[in-house]
């Protein structure tokens, strides 16, 4: 249920699941919908893996993203997956994005959270597979 409301909340109207074969190791599972595709993704954070699901349009521009799992520090990562106000900042940074994404200090357009440079990088790593897997799937 977890998986499916992450779906839902990146991906309006919600999307089945669908084959995709992944040679970088970090996309699980892919689900289309009408309007594109949630991937999930699972990037290496600051404490560990970072579990998220990325949802992607048609056009190839991020919707949205959502974080299902982590491991990352109170405080600091774990912001990123927030629903108060830094967590949420962060995370609709990436609506709309498509091609590539970093974080300002590695030359990007992403603030990264304060205290947690890992893990907004792995945020960025996240999306970018998710938006490279779709731009697979055509």
């Amino acid at each position: 249920q977890k998986t499916q409301n992450a779906v839902e909340a990146v991906l309006p109207g919600g999307g089945e699941e669908i084959a995709f074969t992944d040679d970088t190791g970090l996309v699980s599972t892919v689900y289309k919908g009408q309007s594109g595709y949630a991937v999930e993704v699972t990037p290496s954070g600051f404490n560990g893996t970072v579990t998220m699901m990325v949802g992607v349009d048609n056009a190839g521009q991020v919707l949205g993203i959502s974080i299902v799992n982590h491991t990352e520090t109170a405080g600091l990562g774990a912001e990123a997956a927030s629903q108060g106000a830094a967590g949420t900042a962060f995370r609709s940074q990436f609506a709309g994005m498509s091609g590539s994404v970093s974080v300002t200090k590695d030359g990007g357009q992403v603030d990264a959270l304060t205290g947690a440079t890992i893990t907004s990088r792995a945020v960025c790593t996240g999306v970018n597979a998710a938006l490279n897997a779709v731009a697979k799937l055509g």
